[in-house]
């Protein structure tokens, strides 16, 4: 045997494995199931809505006016919230055009509202609020919007949430606020 070839033989081979690992190895990553769309939508859809009391509260932010009533936001959004769930249902893709079928349950805020309202018509038709200080005021209707939203019934709506495709990024598409106001007042269907 000719001992002068046997370190080149071993350099080439330890060559070919090295690259053969190298090649495995960037494979593990470049290599690997890219997520589909409708994966990539139902993460966004599920990270969104997993946090969505933090995210009413923040966009709440304080400023929704409530605190002249002695109501602080997170907990009117903790009570409207309550009975918050989801499911996705569905994700249909179709080229640059998404549509997530999501089927939410929370305190109808619609009902709230309206059992309020007729609450404070029958507050200003009695004439013993007139005697109430401004401040006795603002605190009855205050209790008065949180006993209403404390006492909401939970509806199920499902909606149809669009998504475009923009560049490499899946975005709200039109009519998505609409459909999730439908959902997150109480719309029913």
């Amino acid at each position: 045997m000719n001992t002068a070839f046997l370190p080149a033989r071993r350099f080439a081979i330890g060559a070919l494995l090295v690259a053969l690992l190298l090649a495995l190895g960037l494979c593990a990553f470049g290599c690997a199931p890219q997520k589909t769309s409708e994966e990539i939508i139902r993460e966004g859809v599920t990270q969104e809505f997993d946090h969505m009391q933090d995210t009413v509260s923040n966009a709440m932010g304080g400023n929704t006016g409530l605190s002249q009533f002695g109501v602080d936001d997170k907990k009117f959004t903790n009570a409207w919230l309550s009975e918050f769930k989801y499911t996705i249902d569905d994700i249909k893709v179709d080229g640059n055009q998404a549509t997530a079928t999501v089927t939410i349950t929370c305190k109808s805020l619609s009902q709230a509202l309206n059992q309020w309202n007729t609450q404070l018509n029958a507050l200003v038709a009695d004439p013993s609020t007139y005697q109430l200080s401004e401040d006795e005021l603002n605190k009855k209707i205050g209790s008065m919007l949180m006993e209403c939203i404390n006492n909401a019934p939970a509806v199920t709506t499902t909606v149809q949430l669009p998504y475009v495709l923009e560049g490499n990024t899946w975005k709200p598409g039109s009519n998505f606020e609409t459909e999730l106001s439908k959902a997150f007042m109480g719309a029913t269907q």
